[in-house]
């Protein structure tokens, strides 16, 4: 089963289960019980809390789609961090292609040494000299598994150079992204925030 399947099967269970919960503080809310002389339990339930408890369970599942929906994905805008001062540098939308790989372009410049409006001068080919704001800088991104994405490249705007990445989503809802030359042991990792 692919990834994407997977992905779609939580959602499933997630909505599911709050509808199951849902369904049984309903049960217990509204059901009047009486004891007749034959011992059996019956139901009595009350239509307007039947009502009521619909709306309730319609508003959960509403609630919980969109959690489903997220988890596990690193599509959407991140705060990249300036590793000495803590300071948002930019913000990069991570999207998924039509080829079903991942990509990273900067979508604002918030704060840059190289003025307002800065262009990667070190960059090599195509990119020399073009805003760094609407680049590619990330592409190539593969998931394997639930958190992690291999596969990839980054391009460093600040000098030019493009090492490999690999992404990891923490249980915290912050992302690591690595770069680095060969092996992954020898490289640097930078936290970025979720700007959504």
């Amino acid at each position: 089963m692919c990834i994407d399947g997977l992905h779609g099967l939580s959602e499933i269970v997630v909505v599911w289960f709050g509808s199951f919960v849902v369904r049984k503080l309903y049960d217990s809310s509204t059901a009047s019980m009486a004891r007749p002389n034959s011992g059996e339990l019956t139901f009595s339930p009350d239509p307007l809390k039947q009502r009521s408890m619909s709306l309730i369970r319609i508003l959960f599942i509403l609630t919980l789609f969109p959690i489903a929906l997220q988890a596990g994905s690193i599509v959407g805008n991140w705060r990249t961090i300036d590793d000495v001062t803590g300071k948002t540098k930019s913000i990069v939308k991570i999207y998924k292609t039509d080829h079903g790989d991942f990509e990273g372009l900067v979508s604002k410049i918030i704060h840059s040494d190289l003025g307002p409006n800065p262009v990667c001068e070190k960059c090599k080919g195509e990119r020399h000299n073009q805003p760094i704001e609407g680049m590619v800088i990330l592409w190539g991104l593969e998931q394997d598994g639930e958190e992690d994405w291999k596969g990839g490249e980054i391009l460093d705007p600040k000098n030019g150079k493009i090492y490999k990445a690999k992404l990891h989503l923490r249980e915290d809802g912050k992302l690591e992204v690595r770069g680095f030359i060969g092996f992954a042991l020898i490289g640097r990792t930078q936290v970025w925030e979720p700007a959504d």
